[in-house]
């Protein structure tokens, strides 16, 4: 495998659901969450076919400035057309031609970071760690999860997602997590950009070394 420059792994990550704006539009939201301090959104819209995948993921990149990163969930051929990144859940396997800038794999277990690990993604998005609403039912894996799988992929970075806000997310940093990523703390908000704004400085704080 051919060696590639290093990546700008994103710190602040926005996962989109359209159906979860409160009524409003998600390119003005996303453009909002970035003027706030995101630095990747990721278009997550699976039930939307290729054509349809393109056009608002089109939109979302026309929107944004270009030092913004777009990552397209799960469709390769999206990400390819739009020159943007890729993310692969788990369970879907890694094409063999790789054009997209940057990659990352979602993982939800030691045993699926391990073998996410091996395919050497750019970073690791874990979940789920906390209770969220996408996920009924499940208690979420907790920090203890995040220790254990940033001690055993590094040097390979790890986002933690999954009930992820103002209350929990400095803890997800310190628990050796490079960034966070969220959905609902941004997308339902009253003020999308003013809330990324805030977790944005959450994290940049729990970043900063304390010394004794």
């Amino acid at each position: 495998m051919p060696d590639r420059r290093p990546a700008p792994v994103p710190r602040l990550m926005l996962v989109t659901d359209r159906q979860d704006t409160r009524g409003r539009d998600l390119v003005q939201i996303a453009v909002a969450a970035v003027r706030g301090g995101v630095d990747m959104v990721q278009v997550r819209e699976k039930d939307l076919e290729t054509a349809e995948l393109l056009e608002l993921a089109s939109r979302i990149v026309r929107a944004l400035p270009t030092s913004a990163l777009v990552a397209i969930n799960g469709n390769a051929l999206v990400a390819a057309a739009l020159e943007a990144n890729l993310h692969l859940p788990a369970d879907v396997p890694l094409p063999a031609s790789r054009v997209w800038p940057l990659w990352g794999r979602s993982a939800h277990s030691m045993k699926e970071a391990v073998k996410a690990a091996a395919e050497q993604p750019d970073y690791l998005l874990l979940g789920t760690i906390f209770p969220t609403g996408s996920k009924p039912g499940h208690p979420g894996s907790g920090l203890t999860l995040v220790q254990a799988v940033v001690q055993a992929v590094s040097p390979l970075p790890v986002l933690a997602i999954g009930g992820i806000d103002e209350t929990n997310a400095a803890a997800v940093i310190r628990a050796g997590a490079h960034g966070i990523a969220v959905r609902s703390a941004i997308l339902t908000a009253d003020d999308p950009e003013d809330a990324a704004r805030r977790l944005r400085r959450i994290v940049d704080q729990a970043l900063v070394p304390t010394h004794p």
